[in-house]
């Protein structure tokens, strides 16, 4: 729903003739449509998983800790709820629509901006359990109480949050917006 109301907003400020276009592939969005998509949109993002850890990958190989990626896997899949994902999915579905012209790049680069949020949310939680001193969340215990974890979480958070500065460096770095981008994980990252 988040999604359509970013497009009645900004379809309200284009000409007659581009707002036509854009309510007439949004007004078939109904439930079921909007489901669908969003359906769709996961699986594109889980589709999409490996050339993220092929990320992980490449970011972590200079400091020679190969099982480092597939343990960082396993904390994200435990971690992790991939409910903040839409959203960026959302928007850029609404910009496609204003600018059909954008590139397959764009879409890759729209889902590893999807990653980089899911990422930021799950050290938060991460860091939020130790903190709290928490021992269940979502009806399972905490990463850090499970026994083969323990506190080394706090390396794990470490290792998950530059990776994600690091891909937001690698494929946002040459965009005017990068400042703004980088200013907004860390102020978030801050609360």
């Amino acid at each position: 729903m988040q999604g359509l109301r970013v497009c009645a907003r900004l379809a309200s400020k284009l000409p007659l003739r581009q707002q036509g276009r854009l309510l007439s592939s949004s007004s078939a969005a109904t439930k079921p449509s909007i489901q669908v998509q969003q359906e769709r949109d996961r699986q594109d993002l889980n589709d999409f998983f490996p050339e993220l850890m092929e990320n992980f990958r490449e970011i972590l190989e200079p400091i020679k800790i190969p099982y480092e990626t597939e343990w960082l896997v396993k904390a994200m899949e435990y971690n992790g709820r991939f409910l903040r994902w839409p959203g960026i999915l959302n928007t850029y579905n609404t910009m496609r629509v204003l600018s059909p012209e954008s590139s397959p790049d764009y879409l890759r680069k729209a889902k590893l901006l999807a990653w980089a949020v899911e990422i930021a949310h799950i050290v938060f939680l991460v860091t939020d359990d130790i903190a709290d001193d928490g021992n269940m969340r979502w009806g399972k215990p905490v990463w850090w109480k499970l026994p083969e974890v323990g506190l080394n979480c706090v390396n794990d958070a470490f290792l998950m949050e530059g990776v994600m500065y690091q891909i937001l460096k690698r494929e946002f770095g040459d965009n005017r917006h990068y400042v703004q981008l980088f200013e907004l994980f860390t102020h978030v990252r801050r609360r």
